[in-house]
């Protein structure tokens, strides 16, 4: 009888430890994240497409003359596929390509992704519901938290031996090993994790302000021609896109990518000090989670007005 309720004293105990206390938290905080890297996926996208329809005002502006480049042509069967991409140009100029602020915040993708990946990851080791989906969770987890370290060697190792020891975790209490394991997990990835946070909130600040300076200028090419060499369906068909730009402008210019990245990264910081501090006190989570969720859901938003 006395083993039976030690027992029981036991598994509560446990359980009052579980990291259930934050499932709601971590939710959030895999969405909040989730709401950034969508931001920066759509950000990519809608450089090129805003560098495209700029070039299609100033083509159609001028009148100009237009040609394929040589990786339109199609070869027969066997033949090797054009280095130069098929699109449309200028006579006698070159095609319109990726501008330096693209390329630059294309490498920013790395980070975005293990971000991406280690919060799924990181919400999945939580919501578990039993020892089989437990173990395949944090199997995911331990990946997520070595690929966090990317291309650092030595921080991969160190992850690496981190993510050993989840491995080895053998108690039959469901609730313990789940905490022991995003407790181990969350503590070693907060530099990584503030790392590629930095980055991703660097390139998302510098595709937000070159995304509204590419609106800013087709809308003044828009704008240049209209008045009264412009019919009327015309002049409101323009009217109405170069008021939707400058209502895409406005939102990029009230979102804060580099402010919602460090709130990403306080909220994970938030979240490890209360896995570590036996006391389960949750309100420094709370309101750390609540400010990065709003930033990431504008941020998201702004991008996709845009």
């Amino acid at each position: 009888m006395k083993m039976r309720i030690a027992l029981i004293a036991t598994v509560t105990l446990l359980t009052a430890c579980s990291p259930y206390v934050y499932k709601t938290e971590i939710d959030a905080f895999a969405g909040g994240v989730g709401d950034l890297t969508s931001a920066y996926t759509d950000g990519l996208k809608d450089l090129a497409a805003a560098r495209s329809e700029r070039e299609r005002w100033d083509l159609t502006r001028d009148s100009a003359l237009l040609a394929l480049t040589s990786g339109c042509t199609t070869g027969g069967a066997g033949a090797s596929i054009a280095q130069s991409p098929c699109v449309v140009h200028e006579v006698n100029k070159p095609p319109l390509g990726p501008s330096e602020i693209e390329l630059e915040a294309a490498n920013a993708k790395s980070a975005a992704m293990a971000l991406k990946k280690y919060a799924e990851a990181l919400a999945a080791v939580t919501n578990a519901a039993d020892a089989q989906s437990l173990a395949a969770a944090q199997a995911d987890f331990n990946s997520a938290i070595v690929g966090l370290a990317g291309d650092n060697k030595t921080a991969t190792a160190e992850l690496g031996a981190v993510a050993d020891l989840f491995s080895a975790a053998t108690t039959a209490v469901l609730n313990q090993r789940r905490y022991e394991a995003l407790k181990r997990g969350v503590t070693a990835a907060q530099q990584p994790v503030a790392t590629l946070g930095n980055s991703l909130g660097e390139a998302l600040d510098t595709m937000r302000v070159a995304r509204a300076r590419e609106l800013h200028d087709t809308a003044n090419t828009m704008i240049t021609d209209m008045g009264r060499k412009v019919k009327d369906d015309d002049y409101m068909t323009r009217l109405v896109i170069v008021q939707e730009r400058a209502a895409a402008i406005e939102s990029l210019r009230q979102a804060d990518p580099k402010q919602a990245a460090s709130d990403m990264i306080k909220a994970h910081s938030a979240l490890a000090a209360a896995l570590n501090d036996q006391t389960r006190q949750i309100s420094a989570v709370l309101a750390a989670i609540r400010d990065f969720v709003d930033k990431a859901k504008a941020v998201r938003e702004a991008f996709g007005a845009a």
